[in-house]
């Protein structure tokens, strides 16, 4: 009892018994059956939005461990990092999987800014920009014409000698590209 093998099916057994009259031999066919050990359908990356938390579930099992110390089929995960979670059959076998939480920042761009130096939306600052360094943004005016581009934005843009109105940027990191209206009022 409480022996785990790695692969499961049935097994035949062979017994072989030898002296100085000679041997004998008996084979038992599929007379061990070994049951799959427990496996886990979990992903090895998840992406946590900042602020949320994540429940994992584990799926059903007799007994758990997570890394965290939790004894329990889900855990909420709020914070990025690696965990492990161990699970246990009947029999005492087990399976230990690995996986890493990230978090990912959902950007929160303005619509609106005064560049009126009073020190409120002066700038067009973009929301959690500081975890997403290497972008671009680009600003059109109503004609399409550029009127600012600057590779690896740092929230410092603002408006620059341009008329009250609306434009429109185009900002890019990694792969992906986000566009909307901005409307400068002085």
């Amino acid at each position: 009892t409480n022996i785990c093998y790695n692969e499961a099916g049935n097994f035949s057994v062979t017994l072989t018994v030898a002296n100085e009259h000679g041997s004998d031999t008996l084979i038992q066919k599929k007379f061990i059956t070994v049951l799959p050990a427990p496996q886990i359908s979990l992903e090895d990356i998840y992406i946590l939005n900042a602020g949320d938390s994540l429940i994992i579930d584990a799926g059903y099992f007799p007994k758990y461990l997570w890394s965290t110390g939790d004894t329990t089929q889900s855990i909420a995960i709020t914070e990025a990092g690696k965990y492990s979670i161990t699970v246990y059959s009947d029999n005492g076998c087990s399976f230990m999987h690995e996986f890493l939480v990230d978090t990912q920042y959902e950007l929160i761009f303005p619509n609106i800014i005064t560049p009126n130096g009073d020190g409120f939306n002066d700038n067009f600052e973009i929301q959690f920009i500081e975890k997403y360094l290497k972008n671009s943004l680009v600003v059109y005016n109503r004609w399409g014409n550029k009127v600012f581009e600057q590779s690896n934005y740092d929230n410092s843009w603002n408006g620059e000698n341009l008329s009250e109105g609306t434009y429109f940027y185009v900002f890019k990191y990694d792969k992906k590209t986000y566009q909307g209206s901005l409307t400068i009022i002085r």
